[in-house]
This record gives C-alpha cells, sequence and structure tokens, in this order.
C-alpha cells in the first residue's frame, strides 16, 4: 500500500503545479488571493518573503500543470518565475514578472512590461537555449515575445514583429536546438525560431484554414519526429501530426480529435474519436505507423476521474501487470494489481494506465488532480 499523504484543504485549490528542489510549489486559490504555497511532503504553507511580504495575486488560468503545454509558475536556475501584483515591493507596477528566490527568501522584480499600474499577463514559460522564453500580452491586448536570464530581460522582435500578426502563447516545445510554436499569417501554422540565428521558420504551410498545432508530445533529441495535434488545411478537426523540422505529416485521417500523445519504446498512446466508439485511447505503431484500439471490450473504465490519490480498476484487472505512464513517457508506477484499487502519490495532471492482461493491453487516459 502506497504511502499517500492527503493535504484536505489543498485537495481542490492547487493551481500551477510545479517541483524545485523536491519542494511541491503551487498557486492557492482557496481563499481567492492566489497566493504561492509550498509543500515538503508534510507541511504545507504560505511563502513569505524574509521580511513578511507575501505574494497576493498571482495570476493564475487555474488547474494547470508547469509542463511544455501551459504554464505559469515556472522553475527556472533556482528561482521560481511567475507574473504577480506584489504591493508591498512596488505598488505601482500591477501584475508584473517576478522571481522568488528560496535560499533567501526574496521576492524580486524581474521586469514591469507595462509601466504603471496596468497589467501584463504571461504565458507558457519554456526553457530554450539557457534562457527562459515566454509571450507577453499587455493591457491593451497585444502579444510579444520575450526571454531572460535572471538579469537581462529582452524581447525577441524577430518572432514579434515578423510574419507572426498574433503570437499564440498555448504551444511550444524544444526539439533538436530549436523552438517550436504556433504562430499566426494570417491562419495559424507551425513555426520554429532558432536563436543561434534569430531567425523563424514556416514549418506548415495551411492557407484557408488555420493548422492550430498544440499537445506537442514532450520531445527528445534522439527522436526522428515531433508529435503533436494539428489541423487539416480543409478541416477544423485534430490529427495525429508529427513533423521532422522541415515539413509537416498527417498520421492517421480517421482518428479525430488526436491528442495527449504519450511516447512509450516504439509505441504512441493518445486520445482520440474513431466516430464510432467515442473519445478513446489508441496506439500507433512507430514502425509501422498502424493505429489501433487499445481499449479490450468487457472493461469497464477506471474511476474517479480525476482522481486524488487512488483509482479503482475493472475486477478483471486484478493480477494484471500495470504501469502508469506520465507525459513525457516515463513509468511513475508499476507493479502487479493484488486488487482493485491502485493508491498514488502523483503530481496534478494527465497520465496512462497501462495493464497487460491474458486478451491483451488495457490503457486509459488518468487526470489527477
Amino acid at each position: 500500500m502506497a504511502n499517500t499523504v492527503e493535504v484536505p484543504e489543498l485537495v481542490a485549490s492547487m493551481d500551477d503545479v510545479v517541483e524545485m528542489d523536491g519542494i511541491l510549489y503551487f498557486v492557492n486559490s482557496a481563499d481567492y488571493s492566489n497566493s504561492l504555497w509550498q509543500w515538503d511532503g508534510t507541511t504545507a504553507s504560505k511563502v513569505a518573503n524574509s521580511n513578511g511580504t507575501q505574494t497576493e495575486t498571482i495570476y493564475s488560468s487555474g488547474s494547470s500543470v508547469s509542463t511544455t503545454s501551459y504554464s505559469l509558475l515556472q522553475a527556472y536556475n533556482g528561482k521560481l518565475y511567475f507574473f504577480a501584483t506584489i504591493p508591498e515591493i512596488n505598488e505601482a507596477t500591477g501584475d508584473e514578472l517576478y522571481s522568488y528566490d528560496p535560499e533567501t527568501d526574496q521576492f524580486s522584480l524581474v521586469y514591469d512590461f507595462t509601466p504603471g499600474v496596468d497589467n501584463s499577463r504571461a504565458y507558457n514559460f519554456i526553457e530554450y537555449d539557457g534562457k527562459l522564453y515566454f509571450t507577453v500580452r499587455d493591457f491593451s491586448g497585444g502579444y510579444s515575445f520575450w526571454r531572460t536570464d535572471g538579469t537581462t530581460t529582452e524581447e525577441v522582435t524577430v518572432v514579434t514583429n515578423s510574419a507572426v500578426e498574433d503570437f499564440d502563447p498555448l504551444a511550444y516545445a524544444v526539439w533538436k536546438g530549436k523552438l517550436y510554436f504556433r504562430g499566426y499569417d494570417p491562419v495559424s501554422n507551425l513555426y520554429t525560431y532558432d536563436s543561434k540565428t534569430n531567425s523563424i521558420t514556416q514549418i506548415s504551410d495551411n492557407t484557408s484554414s488555420s493548422h492550430d498545432p498544440y499537445h506537442f508530445l514532450t520531445p527528445d533529441d534522439s527522436d526522428d519526429y515531433l508529435y503533436y495535434s494539428g489541423e487539416l488545411n480543409s478541416s477544423s478537426y485534430h490529427f495525429l501530426f508529427r513533423t521532422d523540422g522541415t515539413s509537416v505529416e498527417v498520421l492517421d485521417e480517421n482518428i479525430v480529435v488526436a491528442q495527449r500523445a504519450i511516447k512509450v519504446g516504439t509505441t504512441l498512446y493518445f486520445e482520440g474519436d474513431d466516430g464510432t466508439a467515442g473519445d478513446e485511447v489508441y496506439k500507433l505503431d512507430l514502425n509501422t505507423l498502424s493505429v489501433s484500439e487499445v481499449q479490450i471490450q468487457g472493461i469497464a473504465p477506471a474511476y474517479p476521474v480525476p482522481a486524488t490519490n487512488q483509482i479503482t480498476v475493472d475486477p478483471s484487472l486484478v493480477n494484471a501487470t500495470y504501469s502508469i505512464f506520465d507525459v513525457t513517457g516515463k513509468v511513475v508506477k508499476n507493479g502487479v494489481l493484488k486488487s482493485r484499487v491502485i493508491d498514488f502519490n502523483l503530481n496534478s495532471g494527465l497520465y496512462i494506465l497501462k495493464a497487460q492482461t491474458d486478451s491483451g493491453f488495457y490503457a486509459q487516459k488518468i487526470i489527477v488532480k
């Protein structure tokens, strides 16, 4: 039985979760103040500055996990970065970029993007080429692309001012030395930014409707392709795509709403709908590019959804071997099902449960809150 510690007062109020040096940091929205908290596995407490100052209004979308998909609280070089209002430090800044250093218990204003009391917003921090990149939305609604090393903060004007008319903050991935992102000119397409040449390149070529690339599979530079969800030029549905960095390729036009791919060995698991079975988990053999449904008939889905610290599976899975994978494809828990209950202590996010039975494989997405 797993040693799972429940913190009841935090279960329904943890947003933008990130781990740094063994401490779990998160935005606590329980009292509507969106303050910064920390949990060492035993005790949860509000993070305070060395002089007693506390963050009172961290900008938070709610229910976000700090991954390459969409993050608002980011660990970088031993500090936490976030947009917040901290009147005790600078009451005239509004929501701007701050950092928190756990070693000194110091909050610091990193940059004021909109001087005065007007607010700014940052979206999707991601580390690339040794710096922290992110999108800023100013008070007038305009987007711009920025980076910081913690000391110098500067706009990446080649991205802000080039063909990308409305830079989208919700889709980033770093792969083989380049930053992949979704931009608009005038419809959305897949682009790359190369920090070494300070240039951008358009990869997909949708013209009549948006390509809308998102849900990038967390990539590894040893992979030959980067996998993601995207739309065809003639469809508003999302399909499973891949790119080699120069062009894009749709992998199956029969499975729509394809998203949240997880790579395990030479198999890609993803969520999709073939138009008859509803929203299910599918697997793609990367050697043959053949797609098949992984559900075994007659097995009821595990519950609850979302889960907190355990799930209950179908009785037919008892004595089956199982593994739980995170979004990077890493095994975070495995073993043999001795009962219907699987206990775990996992960060908030999306996972895949995979079980081996005498009849074959069973797979199901798990959402942990």
